[in-house]
């Protein structure tokens, strides 16, 4: 058994995908619930094409263990086919070429390097793992929450008076969070600025749930953009189809507007207590899904 799943996974590795799959599958007949093999399996079987088939070995492995992180992110691939999200930013910042950049929750700084060196860009987190002392000098790490630091004042100093051009949230993985961080990013924006948002298209109701019981787990952030499309109908928001959780794309704002920051409290009543049921048979359209090829040559991505 293990020779055959060895083997296999040997394969895999160096591109013999019908050889892997020939193996593998010998060994998931012998050992049906062995999620290493399912989940080797299924990714020989997205490499040949085969997304049926990769589907079944993915549920297979979850009916098996409902948590498993690996498995969540082969079905998240097969779920959003578009290019994963650290791409699809590297790409709106070429297109875009923002003047400055706004970050909350940079963890690793993977997303936050994507910024220009040349702009003043500030990265709100409060127990970022970036090493500070390689970072262009125009680029700020706050060590603090996005709620203290935006009530602060200190953004528009921090971006060398200009206001916010572009902007990622990724950072608490729960609605009224990146809710707060919309209002006060776009209190701070102009008019023709982007904000983005992670972590917006939920692959089932395991990993969306307000509590984290999974490794993969995008919370209810979702529930942004049905609160932004129901109070705020001036905007433009869509959501790109980009693995592992989608992300989703907010223009044409509005820095005067007080709609949002003057319901709190009724959008807070109506929408943290949402249950995943609202989109789970209608996330494209609920959600405004479009692919990231035809947001970039729309409106939505160019100045």
């Amino acid at each position: 058994m293990k020779h055959l799943i060895d083997k296999g996974i040997s394969l895999l590795k160096v591109g013999d995908y019908a050889g892997a799959a020939s193996l593998l599958q010998e060994a998931a007949r012998d050992a049906p619930e062995n999620i290493d093999i399912l989940a080797a399996l299924g990714q020989v079987w997205e490499k040949l094409c085969e997304d049926q088939k990769a589907g079944e070995c993915y549920r297979q492995a979850l009916a098996v263990n409902p948590t498993a992180g690996k498995i969540h992110q082969g079905l998240a691939r097969l779920h959003l086919r578009g290019p994963r999200y650290l791409e699809a930013l590297g790409r709106i910042h070429a297109n875009l070429r923002p003047a400055t950049y706004v970050e909350v929750g940079i963890r690793n700084g993977a997303s936050f390097c994507l910024a220009s060196p040349e702009i003043p860009a500030v990265g709100i987190d409060p127990n970022p793992l970036i090493d500070m002392e390689k970072l262009p000098a125009r680029h700020v790490i706050i060590r603090d929450t996005s709620d203290n630091y935006f009530q602060s004042g200190r953004m528009s100093s921090c971006l060398s008076g200009l206001p916010v051009d572009l902007a990622f949230i990724d950072g608490m993985h729960l609605f009224e969070f990146a809710l707060r961080d919309f209002i006060a990013l776009e209190k701070s924006a102009h008019a023709s600025a982007t904000i983005l948002v992670h972590d917006c298209y939920p692959l089932n109701e395991l990993t969306a749930r307000r509590k984290q019981e999974t490794p993969f787990w995008s919370g209810d952030v979702w529930k942004l953009i049905l609160c932004l499309k129901q109070y705020r109908q001036d905007l433009k928001v869509i959501t790109l189809p980009c693995p592992p959780t989608g992300l989703a794309v907010i223009t044409s704002l509005d820095p005067s507007s007080t709609v949002l920051p003057d319901s709190l409290d009724a959008i807070y009543n109506e929408y943290i207590s949402l249950d995943f049921s609202t989109i789970e048979h209608d996330r494209e359209r609920k959600l405004n899904l479009i692919s990231l090829n035809d947001a970039l040559q729309s409106l939505y991505l160019r100045k």
